[in-house]
């Protein structure tokens, strides 16, 4: 029965579609933000990480610091509509619905985003490289964003 177990827990690891494991990242990513836990971010987004706000690593970094002092039970609600595999690359179409209670008014706060999530595949690994509120253009294939 034992045997059984071990055998059915590493089969299930080991089959494990990209698709699963992209998501796992968001997932990662999700528990982090709501735990505030600035070192788990940091190893799920690229080094060369860049977004439609102007945020390189650096700048998102510090932007999350900010959003963790200003902010306090950081809920994230978030509902994958698709994501797209390509190679060593993925697209995750994603609403994500963020709240939490605002230091400065004491007010509980709630925003709803359509969120693009680029990520590219490093040494087996899934890594945030792009976030933005639109799909790429027709004209600009998933592989030219990275």
């Amino acid at each position: 029965m034992f045997l059984f177990l071990i055998t059915t827990l590493i089969r299930c690891n080991l089959y494990v579609s990209e698709e699963q494991r992209v998501f796992n990242t968001i997932k990662i990513g999700q528990k982090a933000v709501e735990n505030e836990n600035l070192p788990k971010l940091q190893g799920i987004v690229s080094k060369d990480y860049e977004d439609v706000w102007g945020h390189d690593y650096q700048k998102l970094m510090r932007w999350f610091l900010e959003y963790f002092n200003q902010y306090d039970n950081i809920k994230l609600r978030i509902i994958k509509n698709s994501i797209t595999i390509h190679g060593v690359t993925a697209v995750c179409d994603l609403n994500v619905i963020m709240s939490g209670n605002d230091n400065n008014t004491e007010e509980f706060t709630a925003s709803k985003i359509r969120l693009f999530i680029s990520l590219r595949k490093f040494n087996k690994k899934w890594l945030v490289t792009h976030a933005g509120e639109s799909l790429p253009r027709p004209d600009q294939s998933i592989t030219n964003l990275f």
